[in-house]
């Protein structure tokens, strides 16, 4: 899955599950099901499976 260059308080991800999506600054997109936390500073994005 490629992640392209986004404005930081927007992922645009193809998928057909909800999402919470949580940057390093606190902006959220979505709700529930997996959780993907984006860190700015590394760009690292770690997906977590609730």
């Amino acid at each position: 899955m490629a992640f392209e260059s986004y404005p930081p308080c927007h992922f645009n991800l193809a998928t057909n599950t909800t999402l919470v999506v949580e940057t390093a600054r606190g902006c959220h997109d979505g709700a529930t099901s997996n959780i993907y936390y984006a860190d700015q500073t590394s760009r690292v994005i770690n997906i977590i499976i609730v």
